[in-house]
């Protein structure tokens, strides 16, 4: 009988709702130019990367001309760290972590954000000292649903 050893936890989304501040700094920018944009439209482009390209082409689209994507990043990216400073670990995830590691779990973060990020935000929310590993986008050949990692057949070596 196999017994499990580790937790792994993604951490958009789960550790801190930062799919719902990326949604809302799109949506205030598709505000800033008369349009709206449906959860049902975010929710396709979600799981792609961490900046995905289509809220640039659906705004595109809507606009029915190029838009500047570097000038909207930059809003978008100031915004989103706005709302992200007031925003604690969701409820629960916490105690998680702590009772996995006092139970002598291992615990990791699989990520398809570059670790920069995740590291960040584990640091100010002052999880970070739970982590045994961190495997980020950095790490693997491929993200969204499925990860393959790279240059590794452990998730408990480090790269």
């Amino acid at each position: 009988m196999h017994r499990i050893k580790a937790l792994i936890f993604d951490f958009d989304g789960l550790i801190l709702d930062t799919e719902m501040t990326l949604f809302q700094a799109w949506q205030e920018i598709f505000q800033t130019h008369g349009l709206s944009l449906s959860m049902q439209e975010w929710a396709e482009f979600l799981g792609h990367s961490a900046d995905p390209e289509e809220p640039y082409a659906a705004l595109e689209n809507h606009l029915k001309k190029p838009v500047d994507r570097e000038v909207l990043h930059a809003k978008r990216v100031k915004r989103e760290a706005e709302l992200l400073l007031s925003q604690e670990a969701l409820p629960g995830v916490e105690t998680l972590i702590h009772e996995a590691k006092s139970s002598g779990f291992k615990v990791a973060i699989a990520s398809s954000s570059d670790r920069s990020w995740v590291t960040r935000y584990l640091i100010r929310l002052d999880l970070i000292h739970y982590f045994d590993v961190l495997k980020c986008a950095e790490d693997v050949t491929h993200t969204g649903s499925r990860f393959i990692l790279r240059n590794s057949e452990s998730p408990w070596n480090e790269p």
